[in-house]
């Protein structure tokens, strides 16, 4: 049994959840395999390879990519990761123009309005809170850094998933205890 078909039982393991063994043996016969129970408990274990076509099918039956079904662990993490990172990265662009369009919003209605010294002194503190002084007060760097995020733990080491030299570059980039945010701004501590 390599590494790899262990990772590839424990994809297929995870993927079924709460479908049995049985289950997925049946909807491969539905696709001319002639798979059984013991097979999918075999491919579980590590103990029986999976071809490249019935990987492919497997993956089609539990809805996932055929390239999650065959990674292992770490690979299959940081391809969600990825996928998280550039979900984020796309939202975090809307939402940025969203609440830049509100700021021109408020300030083109409060050149129009007359509006009270309480009111002004309000406006002028939402005009100078902008999208970059924003991010600053997301510490998510500083709770990375300080352990406060959970991370999860590789169960064969107990070693932290994810503490290399990537993650110490995301630090660094952050410069973390140099005083500036994620976004290269610099706090009053810094």
């Amino acid at each position: 049994m390599s590494d790899r078909d262990e990772a590839i039982g424990q994809n297929l393991t995870r993927f079924r959840g709460e479908r049995t063994q049985q289950d997925i043996a049946d909807a491969m016969r539905s696709l001319g395999y002639k798979w059984s129970q013991a097979t999918v408990w075999a491919v579980e274990k590590g103990e029986r390879p999976m071809r490249l076509t019935e990987a492919i099918d497997v993956a089609g039956i539990l809805g996932v990519d055929v390239s999650d079904m065959v990674s292992t662990r770490a690979e299959g993490m940081f391809r969600v990761a990825l996928r998280k990172m550039m979900d984020a990265y796309e939202n975090l662009g809307k939402v940025v123009s969203d609440y830049e369009d509100a700021q021109l919003l408020l300030a083109m209605t409060a050149d129009a309005a007359s509006i009270s010294e309480n009111q002004a002194v309000e406006t002028r503190d939402w005009l100078n809170l902008t999208a970059a002084r924003v991010a600053e007060r997301v510490d998510v760097g500083k709770k990375i850094a300080s352990g406060q995020l959970w991370l999860e733990k590789d169960p064969k080491t107990g070693e932290i998933l994810g503490r290399g030299p990537w993650f110490d570059h995301l630090l660094l980039a952050w410069q973390i205890d140099g005083g500036a945010g994620p976004h290269g701004e610099h706090s009053e501590e810094g």
